[in-house]
């Protein structure tokens, strides 16, 4: 029996002697969560240098070749026939190299081990939430990748429509994100699964603690900026400032972006420049500062170190990390100690939130202002006229920003980023025991099958009757699984859930042995949580992401300085977020309509009847309308992760969602979870399951499996012996030799 075995393109040397055993299977049942691959037993090969090379030498520990750690490519050949496409790894090395060869589902698998939802590519379904883009996917299907169902967040059950686009999120079909995992992997998917409706209608809804911003995006935003050391010297002024009688230096710190030091410009939005003093109210042009070319939620930081010499009573020095050029102030300021004598070394940390930056257009930079005398006349002159004359030297500094990774409408919602925190191995297992699928991967043409379980006996059989080695007798196991227990399928609920914590075990189904069952055998748990409707508004699928509070009132005007005149203040609260819904009038808000509008926060509540809005408004007046507080905007919770199914229901009114400032609709986008309840799930796919778990009959024995048959094996055809009259499901082949000529053993599962 002559085998060859290929590593990464080189024939190994073997060792006649060695025993190379594979082990196959798809799904062996006596775990039905899990699905598993081919894999060998650790063989040796010898210390050939040969066989160093095709491991990257792994002998010499200075190395930098990084083969040893590897997954390479292998394949084995018995007597010309394939037996094996897969990758091999090198174990560990003595007197000779320990290998394990791995195959089937095992590369597949492997290849996305530790892959996560949101290292998905689901680039080219990024978009911006606004009105234009919700309208026109709420009524997407699995051809589109995405749609925004009827979902409420905990926003809609207290208010009444309209409401505004962005209470809604998009949600990415199953389909999308299955087909993203294995061609990502770099397979083609196939089988039962691409044309089954239910399939075709499920959904991942956005279920996260809030809209995130990716780490690429928040990489590519960031800077980080070298500070120019400077001394700067009061020596008085040859003509006081316009507009001012104050006698002061005015300084704009100068930065570098030195990359050998550590130091970035990621997003080209930081200008360099030298220190700059001015003596009048305008700046010179030429400034160091950053100016974000988009928006987005930041904080933005300078940390300098400072030596000041020479100070004595009456002298000021400010340092302020500023968002407004023309500003003398900032909500970022250190002022030095005015009493005399404190000259020493200071560490200064200074920090601007994302309400403190400007809008597009505005720069951030150093301000520093410096001042000898505060009591003595004008004169001019040199220093000798002011006598106190302090020294400040900014020995190091670095100015930099920390993106947030909050999502804030002004960008491109990422599609992969908002995904649920899953890996992407455990969403197979979910596809995978939802609908009761053999999954089977062929190394050789790069395709993954995802095939119905229930289907088995439609694919035609093969007949191993001949193939018995009866010099050992076969075993019969008919308690095989650890199944005579009551078998649970369940969902990995959140308790928390306004909808969820009255029925907890929701979507759990119990498959219960008539036959003593004894305990409990939790046979799966999703990563997934149910979902349901709250009792009062059976027509919604809720999700409990806002955590706080929503209602709707009357106002009596509007004005353009944003004064909102309502008949009481009493249950709003600085910092709540105001949705405007049917104002009369044409008022405007960064020239959009207010109707609708995201991101108008209460600034102040003036009096009992009065309260204003950060920022302002043009357009004239408003003299009635409604609209809605959102108490605590930022308040959210995890949800945990979700899954739906989704339809398009046409006609009546009952729970139709209508967004303010859209066009009227007449259809429902909504999402249903009754057909993915375990119980429903089982009924329609796995009565083949559950037969093995209420009738369970595995039978061990040996068989004389040929290369071909090992080449051609096929997981998804039933099996006819003879001996017992009845086909099987091969669930198993344990340590097939395949550079040996021997009997193997297979675990048979008889099927219904």
């Amino acid at each position: 029996m002559a085998t060859e075995l290929w590593i990464n393109g080189k024939l190994c040397d073997l060792e006649r002697k060695e025993v190379i055993a594979m082990s196959y299977g798809v799904n062996r049942l006596t775990d039905i969560e899990s699905r598993q691959g081919f894999y060998s037993n650790t063989f040796k090969l010898p210390l050939t240098a040969n066989n160093l090379g095709i491991f990257g030498i792994p002998t010499e520990l200075n190395s930098i070749d990084t083969t040893r750690w590897e997954r390479l490519e292998c394949v084995i050949i018995t007597d010309g026939i394939y037996q094996v496409f897969g990758f091999a790894q090198l174990q560990s090395l003595q007197d000779d190299l320990s290998v394990v060869v791995k195959g089937g589902n095992a590369t597949f698998i492997d290849d996305i081990r530790d892959l996560e939802l949101e290292d998905l590519d689901l680039s080219e379904h990024n978009h911006q939430i606004t009105l234009a883009n919700v309208e026109a996917n709420r009524f997407n299907d699995y051809t589109d990748s995405y749609v925004y169902p009827d979902v409420d967040y905990n926003y809609l059950n207290t208010i009444e429509n309209p409401i505004p686009y962005w209470f809604l999120f998009p949600a990415v079909y199953a389909y999308e994100i299955l087909s993203k995992i294995v061609t990502g992997a770099g397979y083609t998917l196939l089988g039962d699964i691409t044309s089954n409706p239910l399939f075709r209608k499920m959904v991942v809804p956005f279920s996260r603690e809030y809209p995130r911003a990716s780490d690429a995006f928040r990489d590519g935003q960031r800077f980080r900026a070298n500070l120019k050391p400077a001394i700067l010297i009061y020596t008085g002024l040859d003509a006081p400032p316009a507009n001012s009688s104050a006698e002061y230096f005015r300084y704009v710190a100068g930065f570098d972006n030195d990359s050998t030091g550590g130091y970035f410009d990621n997003s080209g939005d930081f200008t360099t420049g030298n220190w700059a003093g001015e003596q009048l109210v305008i700046f010179p042009t030429e400034l160091s500062y950053y100016q974000p070319s988009i928006v987005f939620d930041q904080s933005l930081r300078f940390d300098c170190r400072i030596v000041v010499t020479g100070w004595t009573a009456g002298c000021r020095l400010s340092i302020a990390l500023t968002g407004n050029i023309y500003s003398q102030w900032s909500n970022s300021v250190y002022t030095h100690e005015t009493e005399a004598n404190s000259d020493g070394t200071f560490d200064i940390s200074l920090e601007l939130f994302q309400d403190d930056l400007p809008n597009l257009g505005g720069r951030n930079m150093v301000r520093v202002i410096l001042n000898g005398i505060t009591s003595a006349p004008y004169t001019s002159g040199s220093a000798s006229s002011h006598p106190n004359a302090p020294t400040v030297e900014f020995v190091s500094g670095v100015m930099y920003n920390d993106p947030n990774n909050t999502y804030n409408y002004a960008n491109e919602f990422e599609m992969a980023a908002n995904l649920p925190d899953m890996k992407q191995t455990d969403f197979i297992k979910y596809i995978v025991n939802a609908f009761s699928l053999l999954i089977v991967t062929n190394k050789e043409l790069n395709t993954v099958s995802f095939e119905l379980f229930d289907d088995l006996q439609a694919n035609g059989t093969d007949d191993w009757s001949s193939k018995i080695d009866l010099t050992e007798e076969p075993t019969i196991e008919p308690k095989y699984g650890n199944y005579l227990k009551n078998n649970i399928f369940k969902y990995g609920n959140n308790k928390s859930d306004k909808s969820i914590k009255l029925d907890p075990e929701y979507g759990q189904h119990n498959v219960i042995r008539d036959v003593a069952p004894k305990g409990i055998k939790t046979v799966y748990s999703s990563a997934f949580s149910a979902s349901k409707p709250l009792i009062d508004y059976p027509s919604t699928m809720f999700i409990h992401y806002f955590d706080g509070e929503t209602f709707k009132m009357e106002t009596t005007a509007v004005s353009n300085g944003a004064e909102v005149t309502v008949l009481s203040t009493d249950r709003i609260s600085e910092g709540d977020e105001i949705v405007f819904v049917n104002l009369n009038g044409s008022l405007l808000y960064d020239g959009d309509s207010v109707n609708g509008k995201k991101g108008l926060i209460v600034r102040e509540i003036t009096s009992q009847t009065v309260f204003d809005i950060q920022g302002s408004f043009t357009g004239g007046v408003a003299t009635s309308g409604e609209f809605i507080v959102v108490k605590s905007p930022r308040k959210t919770k995890d949800p945990k992760p979700r899954v739906a199914i989704h339809d398009v229901i046409n006609g009546g009114d009952v729970g139709l969602l209508q967004l303010i400032g859209g066009t009227t609709v007449t259809q429902r986008s909504r999402l249903t979870f009754t057909d993915i309840e375990f119980k429903n799930l089982i009924d329609a796919y796995g009565s083949t399951i559950v037969s093995f778990i209420l009738t369970p009959q595995m039978v061990k024995m040996l068989m004389r499996l040929s290369a071909v048959d090992i080449n051609q094996i096929d997981f998804s055809k039933p099996k006819w012996i003879d001996l017992y009259n009845c086909y099987f499901y091969l669930s198993f082949v344990n340590q097939y030799k395949v550079n040996q000529v021997d009997s193997t053993e297979v675990e048979l599962i008889k099927l219904p």
